[in-house]
Parts: structure tokens; C-alpha cells; sequence
């Protein structure tokens, strides 16, 4: 809310200009004060609600969102380990036996997957694990996992889909 005695609210509609804000609505002003006499503000709306007081730190940058998807365009190797909790992994190569993949959402193989891909820690059951080629030591989806032994061997060396169904890793052919 506005009030006519504020410090520098004459300055407040030319710097918020200045910053790029469009004012569409002003609480409480009057345009008889002297103070916003030379300001160029919109009529009211009809209706609408106003908002809760908030806090503007100054000098502060909002942060960027981090990235939802980690890209890797390259091969992961015997040994290394790929964690990302923060979304999906999209590998545009193959995972090496030895070589373990985790992440919060899905993962995405573009090659063949040898090693170990470990979807949905954190809880995400609705993660899934694509690749060209399922020749994984091991598979998981939000805790639930299937060894290379008990996988079917209908699935292994082909496009295939790896999704959780209740308590059940569920193995469907990508066509």
C-alpha cells in the first residue's frame, strides 16, 4: 500500500520503470498527491484480489534452476559412476559392463547398456530405463531391482523399455 508521506515515492514509478517493471495496478495511491502527480498509471481493474507482502532482497540475483537432465555424449566407461538425482540421464553412447548409471528420473541408453542403470532413487517410481541393446549386469527402478540372471532373455541385446509395474520390473520391447 501506498502512503503520501513515503520517502522517494516520487522515484518509485521512474525506477521501476528503469528495471523494466510495467506497472498494471497501483493499491492505495491517489493521484492528488503531490508526489505522483507526473505519473502515468493505469486505471484500476474491476475485481481482483490483492497479495500477500513479500520480501525483495536487494542486491540479489535470483538463482538458475538446475538443470533437469544431465547429457552425456560420451561413452560410460568400465568403473565410472554417474549419479544425477536431479532428473533423467540421457547417455548418447553405450554403458560399459562395470560402468554404473543412477538417477532421480529416467535413463535414457543410446547404445547398449552393459553395466548397471539404477532409475528413480529418491522414490520416483515412475522412472523408466530406455536403451538400444539390454545386456545390463543390473537394472533398478526406485529400489526394485533385476540381475542380468532374471531378466528375460526375450528382452536381452534389443531395444527394450524397463518400467515399474507395483513391486514388478516389467521389460517391454521398444519398437
Amino acid at each position: 500500500m501506498l502512503d503520501a508521506e513515503a520517502e522517494h515515492l516520487s522515484g518509485l514509478l521512474p525506477a521501476l520503470k528503469e528495471r523494466g517493471i510495467r506497472v498494471i495496478g497501483i493499491e492505495g495511491g491517489d493521484r492528488a498527491w503531490p508526489a505522483l502527480a507526473d505519473w502515468d498509471w493505469p486505471e484500476n481493474f474491476a475485481g481482483g484480489r490483492a497479495s500477500a507482502e513479500i520480501a525483495i532482497p536487494e542486491d540479489s540475483a535470483p538463482e538458475a534452476p538446475a538443470p533437469r537432465s544431465l547429457i552425456l555424449e560420451t561413452p560410460v566407461r568400465s568403473g565410472q559412476q554417474v549419479v544425477w538425482p536431479d532428473g533423467d540421464v540421457v547417455i548418447l553412447g553405450s554403458v560399459a559392463s562395470g560402468a554404473e548409471v543412477s538417477a532421480g528420473g529416467s535413463i535414457h541408453v543410446y547404445g547398449p547398456l552393459r553395466g548397471r542403470a539404477i532409475a528413480g532413487i529418491g522414490g520416483n517410481s515412475d522412472a523408466r530405463i530406455f536403451t538400444r541393446a539390454l545386456e545390463a549386469e543390473l537394472v533398478a527402478i526406485d529400489g526394485f531391482y533385476a540381475t542380468a540372471e532374471e531378466m528375460d532373455p526375450e528382452q536381452t541385446s534389443k531395444p527394450a523399455q524397463v518400467a515399474l509395474s507395483g513391486e514388478t520390473l516389467t521389460f517391454f520391447p521398444l519398437t
